[in-house]
């Protein structure tokens, strides 16, 4: 069973919802306050329907707006909160792998190393835990040891990271979680497309593991 700390509204009314929001953003300035509580109080399906409402009522984007009358982190956070947490959490790991391939990490990779890769990169995560299971079975290996023998560096820390996240989600969202708040200053985006991503998909909070602070 999964949780998280926005729920559907009842009664929703997604022609009501874009009003609010157009008046939210009406005249000099915007009611920050007003959009804060059309966000939280409504889930991220109704968010993507008053989009559309937005759009059909107005000759608008929504999106567009808020980005023209906000700014900083506010507004990072707003334009995350109307994206779908999926394609949060795919741009996140597609990311992951582009950043790998721009630094020329990837380039030299023979065919092998590139097939590994490709697997990783296009197969859904229902694919890959029995994928990875069978490997196991195969090789006699879990494939996390397969990987430190054949890569090294941050294309090994990459392939890691995506093992650890289909085998396991709190695990991996916790010690990102972590991550973006440690050291001194604070990762923000990282911070906020973790936190709105996992605010309707977040496993059971008695499942997630302890980070130490």
């Amino acid at each position: 069973m999964r949780y998280g700390t926005i729920k559907e509204k009842a009664n929703f009314d997604d022609e009501a919802a874009a009003k609010r929001f157009k008046l939210a953003m009406k005249g000099l300035g915007s009611d920050e306050a007003a959009i804060i509580s059309l966000l939280v109080s409504h889930s991220s399906l109704q968010r993507q329907a008053i989009e559309e409402k937005y759009k059909k009522m107005y000759g608008r984007d929504l999106v567009d707006d808020l980005k023209d009358e906000l700014g900083g982190h506010f507004e990072d956070a707003v334009v995350a909160m109307m994206t779908s947490p999926y394609s949060l959490l795919v741009d996140a790991l597609h990311s992951a792998l582009s950043d790998l391939y721009d630094a020329g990490i990837g380039a030299n990779a023979g065919s092998e190393e590139s097939e590994f890769i490709a697997i990783l990169n296009t197969r859904s995560f229902a694919q890959l835990n029995p994928t990875f299971q069978e490997y196991e079975n195969i090789s006699q290996e879990a494939i996390e040891e397969s990987i430190k023998k054949e890569f090294s560096g941050d294309l090994m820390d990459g392939l890691l990271s995506i093992v650890k996240r289909v085998r396991d989600p709190p695990g991996f969202f916790a010690e990102r979680l972590h991550n973006s708040i440690a050291g001194s200053g604070t990762d923000d985006k990282t911070l906020i497309r973790l936190l709105v991503s996992r605010s309707e998909v977040s496993p059971a909070p008695h499942t997630a593991p302890r980070i130490p602070l």
